[in-house]
C-alpha cells in the first residue's frame, strides 16, 4: 500500500483555482472539494474596494480542498523543501484606499487627498508590490525546479 500524506486548505470560492494551481505545482492532488455555507477564515485574494491581497480572511461561504501526494514519488524530500521555500515568503499586505470605509470619507475627503494618498497610501502601496512581485518570481523560480524533478 502506498503511503501518502494530506492536507486540507480553505480558501475563499473565487480564489479556488488559483489554489489548486499553485497546489499542483508541488505535485499535490486534490482529492476533495467541499462548499461550506457557515462563517470561517480562508485564504483570499485582493479585496473589492481595498486593492490589498488578503491573507485570511472571514467569510460567510468557502471551500474546503483535501490534497494527497504520495510520499514515495521521486525527489519528494526536493519537493518538500521548495515547497517550504515558497511558503515562507511573507505575503504582501496592500493598504486600504480608504480606510474606515467609504462612509468615513465625507469626514476627512481634504487630509485623505492631501496626506494619507500620497505620503501613506502609495508609499506602502509600493511596499506591496515589490513583495508581490518577489512572491511571482519565486514561484516562477520554483516551477521552474519542479518542472525538472
Amino acid at each position: 500500500m502506498e503511503r501518502t500524506e494530506s492536507k486540507i486548505i480553505q480558501v475563499s470560492p473565487n480564489y479556488e483555482n488559483d489554489k489548486i494551481q499553485e497546489q499542483q505545482t508541488f505535485r499535490w492532488n486534490l482529492q476533495n472539494r467541499q462548499e461550506i455555507h457557515e462563517e470561517g477564515d480562508t485564504e483570499g485574494g485582493p479585496g473589492l474596494f481595498s486593492g490589498d491581497y488578503v491573507v485570511t480572511t472571514r467569510v460567510n461561504v468557502y471551500v474546503k480542498l483535501h490534497f494527497v501526494r504520495s510520499l514515495e514519488m521521486p525527489n519528494i524530500a526536493k519537493i518538500k523543501e521548495l515547497e517550504s521555500a515558497y511558503n515562507a515568503i511573507a505575503r504582501p499586505h496592500y493598504p486600504k484606499l480608504v480606510p474606515g470605509g467609504f462612509p468615513l470619507i465625507v469626514f476627512w475627503v481634504l487630509p485623505w487627498l492631501t496626506i494619507y494618498i500620497p505620503f501613506f497610501y502609495m508609499r506602502k502601496k509600493r511596499d506591496a508590490d515589490v513583495i508581490a512581485q518577489q512572491i511571482r518570481e519565486k514561484y516562477r523560480e520554483v516551477s521552474q525546479q519542479m518542472a525538472t524533478l
